[in-house]
Protein backbone atom coordinates (compact mmCIF):
# COMPACT_ATOMS: atom_id res chain seq x y z
CA UNK A 1 0.00 0.00 0.00
CA UNK A 2 2.81 1.84 0.59
CA UNK A 3 4.18 1.81 -2.83
CA UNK A 4 0.98 2.52 -4.27
CA UNK A 5 0.79 5.61 -2.34
CA UNK A 6 -2.44 4.70 -0.44
CA UNK A 7 -0.62 4.66 2.88
CA UNK A 8 2.11 7.57 3.45
CA UNK A 9 5.71 6.17 3.99
CA UNK A 10 5.58 6.72 7.63
CA UNK A 11 3.00 4.16 8.40
CA UNK A 12 3.75 1.45 10.77
CA UNK A 13 4.99 -1.68 8.62
CA UNK A 14 2.66 -3.88 10.61
CA UNK A 15 -0.50 -1.61 10.00
CA UNK A 16 -3.58 -3.15 9.49
CA UNK A 17 -6.83 -1.79 8.80
CA UNK A 18 -9.83 -4.43 8.08
CA UNK A 19 -13.76 -3.80 8.21
CA UNK A 20 -16.08 -6.65 7.85
CA UNK A 21 -18.82 -4.68 6.10
CA UNK A 22 -19.85 -7.44 3.44
CA UNK A 23 -23.69 -6.16 3.30
CA UNK A 24 -22.16 -2.23 2.63
CA UNK A 25 -19.69 -3.96 -0.01
CA UNK A 26 -22.36 -5.23 -1.45
CA UNK A 27 -24.11 -1.75 -2.24
CA UNK A 28 -20.47 0.05 -3.55
CA UNK A 29 -20.31 -3.15 -5.48
CA UNK A 30 -24.22 -2.37 -7.08
CA UNK A 31 -23.77 1.21 -7.78
CA UNK A 32 -20.32 0.68 -9.76
CA UNK A 33 -21.83 -2.54 -11.61
CA UNK A 34 -25.18 0.17 -12.86
CA UNK A 35 -23.59 3.40 -12.76
CA UNK A 36 -19.87 3.62 -12.17
CA UNK A 37 -19.41 6.67 -13.39
CA UNK A 38 -22.39 8.79 -11.74
CA UNK A 39 -21.46 9.90 -7.98
CA UNK A 40 -24.84 11.84 -8.06
CA UNK A 41 -26.80 8.65 -8.09
CA UNK A 42 -24.52 7.32 -5.67
CA UNK A 43 -25.25 10.44 -2.89
CA UNK A 44 -29.09 10.33 -3.76
CA UNK A 45 -28.45 6.42 -2.57
CA UNK A 46 -27.51 7.93 0.39
CA UNK A 47 -30.12 10.48 0.54
CA UNK A 48 -33.10 7.52 0.13
CA UNK A 49 -30.92 5.27 3.29
CA UNK A 50 -31.15 8.58 5.33
CA UNK A 51 -34.38 9.40 4.79
CA UNK A 52 -35.76 5.93 5.68
CA UNK A 53 -33.07 6.16 8.86
CA UNK A 54 -34.90 9.45 10.19
CA UNK A 55 -38.33 7.74 9.74
CA UNK A 56 -36.94 4.62 11.49
CA UNK A 57 -35.76 7.30 14.84
CA UNK A 58 -38.45 8.82 14.70
CA UNK A 59 -40.86 5.32 15.37
CA UNK A 60 -38.34 4.62 18.01
CA UNK A 61 -39.20 7.94 19.43
CA UNK A 62 -42.91 7.09 19.63
CA UNK A 63 -42.80 3.92 20.87
CA UNK A 64 -40.31 4.72 23.47
CA UNK A 65 -42.58 8.31 24.36
CA UNK A 66 -45.52 7.51 22.98
CA UNK A 67 -47.79 9.99 20.77
CA UNK A 68 -46.61 13.62 22.20
CA UNK A 69 -45.12 16.37 20.84
CA UNK A 70 -41.69 16.00 22.34
CA UNK A 71 -41.52 12.76 20.28
CA UNK A 72 -41.52 14.63 16.74
CA UNK A 73 -39.87 17.69 18.06
CA UNK A 74 -37.01 14.74 18.74
CA UNK A 75 -37.36 13.03 15.39
CA UNK A 76 -37.25 16.69 13.49
CA UNK A 77 -33.87 17.26 15.58
CA UNK A 78 -32.20 13.93 14.70
CA UNK A 79 -33.16 14.45 11.01
CA UNK A 80 -31.83 17.98 10.84
CA UNK A 81 -28.85 17.27 13.37
CA UNK A 82 -25.87 18.83 11.20
CA UNK A 83 -24.25 16.25 13.39
CA UNK A 84 -25.22 13.18 10.16
CA UNK A 85 -23.83 15.23 7.44
CA UNK A 86 -20.86 13.10 6.98
CA UNK A 87 -22.51 9.63 6.29
CA UNK A 88 -25.05 11.54 4.45
CA UNK A 89 -22.75 13.17 1.65
CA UNK A 90 -19.87 10.70 2.04
CA UNK A 91 -20.37 7.90 -0.12
CA UNK A 92 -18.20 5.47 1.36
CA UNK A 93 -19.34 6.24 4.85
CA UNK A 94 -22.90 4.82 3.90
CA UNK A 95 -21.54 1.93 6.21
CA UNK A 96 -23.12 3.90 9.28
CA UNK A 97 -26.10 4.86 7.54
CA UNK A 98 -26.89 1.43 6.59
CA UNK A 99 -25.66 0.24 10.62
CA UNK A 100 -27.70 3.06 11.92
CA UNK A 101 -30.98 1.75 9.93
CA UNK A 102 -30.62 -2.17 10.60
CA UNK A 103 -29.89 -1.54 14.13
CA UNK A 104 -32.30 0.75 15.27
CA UNK A 105 -34.63 -1.42 13.71
CA UNK A 106 -33.45 -4.04 15.86
CA UNK A 107 -34.47 -1.70 18.56
CA UNK A 108 -37.94 -1.37 17.67
CA UNK A 109 -38.62 -5.21 17.06
CA UNK A 110 -37.05 -6.18 20.37
CA UNK A 111 -39.03 -3.25 22.22
CA UNK A 112 -42.17 -4.57 20.47
CA UNK A 113 -41.50 -8.05 21.33
CA UNK A 114 -40.88 -7.56 24.89
CA UNK A 115 -44.22 -4.79 24.77
CA UNK A 116 -46.34 -8.29 23.42
CA UNK A 117 -44.58 -10.68 26.33
CA UNK A 118 -45.84 -8.53 29.01
CA UNK A 119 -48.97 -7.55 27.81
CA UNK A 120 -49.78 -11.24 27.88
CA UNK A 121 -50.87 -11.04 24.08
CA UNK A 122 -50.05 -13.27 21.16
CA UNK A 123 -46.78 -15.48 22.02
CA UNK A 124 -46.55 -16.04 18.28
CA UNK A 125 -46.43 -12.35 17.33
CA UNK A 126 -43.80 -11.89 20.32
CA UNK A 127 -41.79 -14.86 18.51
CA UNK A 128 -41.97 -13.42 15.31
CA UNK A 129 -40.71 -9.61 16.76
CA UNK A 130 -37.84 -11.24 18.55
CA UNK A 131 -36.54 -13.18 15.42
CA UNK A 132 -37.06 -10.18 13.57
CA UNK A 133 -35.01 -8.43 16.33
CA UNK A 134 -32.21 -11.28 15.58
CA UNK A 135 -31.99 -11.30 11.57
CA UNK A 136 -31.61 -7.09 12.28
CA UNK A 137 -29.13 -7.03 14.43
CA UNK A 138 -27.29 -9.20 12.16
CA UNK A 139 -27.82 -7.22 9.46
CA UNK A 140 -27.00 -4.01 11.18
CA UNK A 141 -23.69 -5.95 12.34
CA UNK A 142 -22.69 -6.54 8.85
CA UNK A 143 -23.22 -3.63 7.49
CA UNK A 144 -20.49 -2.01 10.01
CA UNK A 145 -19.00 -1.73 13.18
CA UNK A 146 -20.92 1.59 14.13
CA UNK A 147 -23.97 -1.11 14.40
CA UNK A 148 -22.55 -1.86 18.25
CA UNK A 149 -23.08 1.78 19.21
CA UNK A 150 -26.57 1.42 18.37
CA UNK A 151 -27.89 -1.93 19.68
CA UNK A 152 -26.91 -0.67 23.21
CA UNK A 153 -29.51 0.89 23.00
CA UNK A 154 -31.25 -2.40 23.48
CA UNK A 155 -29.68 -3.99 26.85
CA UNK A 156 -30.61 -0.14 27.93
CA UNK A 157 -34.17 -0.92 27.43
CA UNK A 158 -34.02 -4.17 29.13
CA UNK A 159 -32.68 -1.86 32.29
CA UNK A 160 -34.85 0.41 32.43
CA UNK A 161 -38.10 -0.09 30.44
CA UNK A 162 -38.77 -3.90 30.71
CA UNK A 163 -41.26 -4.63 32.62
CA UNK A 164 -40.75 -8.40 33.17
CA UNK A 165 -38.56 -10.15 35.51
CA UNK A 166 -34.90 -9.69 35.25
CA UNK A 167 -34.37 -13.42 34.53
CA UNK A 168 -36.97 -12.70 31.84
CA UNK A 169 -35.16 -9.89 30.31
CA UNK A 170 -31.77 -11.68 30.21
CA UNK A 171 -33.70 -14.27 28.18
CA UNK A 172 -34.41 -11.63 26.22
CA UNK A 173 -31.12 -10.42 25.41
CA UNK A 174 -29.84 -13.98 24.89
CA UNK A 175 -30.07 -14.86 21.08
CA UNK A 176 -28.52 -10.93 20.28
CA UNK A 177 -26.07 -11.62 22.70
CA UNK A 178 -25.08 -15.15 20.75
CA UNK A 179 -25.24 -13.16 17.06
CA UNK A 180 -22.57 -10.26 18.70
CA UNK A 181 -20.70 -13.04 19.99
CA UNK A 182 -20.40 -14.90 16.93
CA UNK A 183 -20.01 -12.06 14.73
CA UNK A 184 -16.79 -10.61 16.90
CA UNK A 185 -15.26 -14.26 16.35
CA UNK A 186 -16.12 -14.42 13.00
CA UNK A 187 -14.40 -10.89 13.06
CA UNK A 188 -11.20 -11.50 14.12
CA UNK A 189 -11.21 -15.67 12.86
CA UNK A 190 -10.94 -13.83 9.13
CA UNK A 191 -8.36 -11.45 10.50
CA UNK A 192 -10.03 -8.36 10.12
CA UNK A 193 -9.50 -5.62 12.31
CA UNK A 194 -7.15 -2.91 13.09
CA UNK A 195 -3.75 -3.02 14.67
CA UNK A 196 -0.27 -0.14 14.58
CA UNK A 197 -2.47 2.87 14.09
CA UNK A 198 -4.23 5.42 16.88
CA UNK A 199 -7.01 6.61 14.36
CA UNK A 200 -9.14 2.78 15.29
CA UNK A 201 -8.36 1.12 18.14
CA UNK A 202 -9.56 -2.86 18.06
CA UNK A 203 -10.52 -3.16 21.88
CA UNK A 204 -9.18 -6.74 22.16
CA UNK A 205 -5.90 -5.85 20.26
CA UNK A 206 -4.80 -2.88 22.37
CA UNK A 207 -6.84 -2.81 25.74
CA UNK A 208 -4.99 -0.54 27.34
CA UNK A 209 -4.97 2.15 24.95
CA UNK A 210 -8.60 1.52 24.27
CA UNK A 211 -9.12 2.32 28.30
CA UNK A 212 -7.42 5.77 27.55
CA UNK A 213 -9.46 6.78 24.49
CA UNK A 214 -12.36 5.95 26.28
CA UNK A 215 -11.42 7.99 29.33
CA UNK A 216 -10.43 10.64 26.64
CA UNK A 217 -12.73 10.48 23.97
CA UNK A 218 -15.86 9.75 26.03
CA UNK A 219 -16.27 13.59 27.48
CA UNK A 220 -15.09 14.98 24.18
CA UNK A 221 -18.05 13.40 22.75
CA UNK A 222 -20.55 14.14 25.01
CA UNK A 223 -19.65 18.03 25.17
CA UNK A 224 -20.23 18.08 21.26
CA UNK A 225 -23.61 16.75 21.40
CA UNK A 226 -24.88 18.72 23.88
CA UNK A 227 -22.80 21.79 23.50
CA UNK A 228 -20.18 23.71 21.68
CA UNK A 229 -17.50 22.97 20.88
CA UNK A 230 -17.43 19.85 18.03
CA UNK A 231 -15.93 16.52 19.09
CA UNK A 232 -13.83 16.78 15.96
CA UNK A 233 -11.70 19.90 17.32
CA UNK A 234 -9.92 17.37 19.44
CA UNK A 235 -8.12 15.42 16.66
CA UNK A 236 -7.14 19.33 15.52
CA UNK A 237 -4.96 19.74 19.01
CA UNK A 238 -1.93 18.32 20.42
CA UNK A 239 -1.69 15.85 22.62
CA UNK A 240 -0.97 17.94 26.09
CA UNK A 241 -3.60 20.43 24.82
CA UNK A 242 -6.15 17.50 23.45
CA UNK A 243 -5.89 15.90 27.22
CA UNK A 244 -6.36 19.53 28.91
CA UNK A 245 -9.66 19.80 26.68
CA UNK A 246 -10.84 16.07 27.30
CA UNK A 247 -10.20 16.93 31.06
CA UNK A 248 -12.24 20.06 30.83
CA UNK A 249 -14.90 18.46 29.23
CA UNK A 250 -15.01 15.89 32.05
CA UNK A 251 -15.78 18.37 34.09
CA UNK A 252 -18.21 19.80 32.22
CA UNK A 253 -19.96 16.73 31.82
CA UNK A 254 -19.70 15.91 35.26
CA UNK A 255 -21.56 18.97 36.24
CA UNK A 256 -24.29 18.17 33.45
CA UNK A 257 -24.77 14.97 35.41
CA UNK A 258 -25.56 16.41 38.48
CA UNK A 259 -27.79 18.81 37.11
CA UNK A 260 -29.87 15.97 34.78
CA UNK A 261 -29.73 13.68 37.82
CA UNK A 262 -33.11 14.87 39.06
CA UNK A 263 -34.65 14.65 35.75
CA UNK A 264 -33.25 11.10 35.26
CA UNK A 265 -34.90 10.11 38.87
CA UNK A 266 -38.19 8.45 38.61
CA UNK A 267 -38.55 9.10 34.63
CA UNK A 268 -37.61 5.37 33.12
CA UNK A 269 -38.04 6.84 29.48
CA UNK A 270 -35.37 9.06 30.25
CA UNK A 271 -33.23 7.15 31.81
CA UNK A 272 -33.38 4.76 28.64
CA UNK A 273 -32.26 7.08 26.44
CA UNK A 274 -29.32 8.64 28.76
CA UNK A 275 -28.26 4.37 29.80
CA UNK A 276 -28.34 4.31 26.22
CA UNK A 277 -26.16 7.20 25.32
CA UNK A 278 -23.49 5.97 27.80
CA UNK A 279 -23.29 2.09 26.32
CA UNK A 280 -23.32 3.79 23.24
CA UNK A 281 -20.14 5.90 23.78
CA UNK A 282 -18.02 2.70 24.33
CA UNK A 283 -17.42 1.78 20.88
CA UNK A 284 -17.74 5.06 19.88
CA UNK A 285 -14.31 5.90 21.87
CA UNK A 286 -12.54 2.98 19.25
CA UNK A 287 -12.07 5.90 16.82
CA UNK A 288 -11.05 9.32 17.10
CA UNK A 289 -13.85 11.91 18.76
CA UNK A 290 -16.16 12.76 15.55
CA UNK A 291 -19.80 14.45 16.33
Amino acid sequence: AQELGVEPWWTSPDFRLAFLRPLSSLTDAFDFALFPDCAPAMHLENALIYAVLAFIVAHLFRTVIGMHWTAGLAGFLYAASDKNAIPLVWISNRNALLAAVFGFGAVIAHVRAREISCGAASPTAARAMQVASVVLVALALTSGEAALAVLAYIPAYALTLDLAPWRARARSLAPIALVVVGWLGAYHALGYGTHGGDFYIDPLDRPLAFAVALATHAPVLLLGQFALPPADIAVLQSPPVALRFAMIAAAICVAGAVLFARVLRGNERASFFAVGLAFALVPVCATAPND
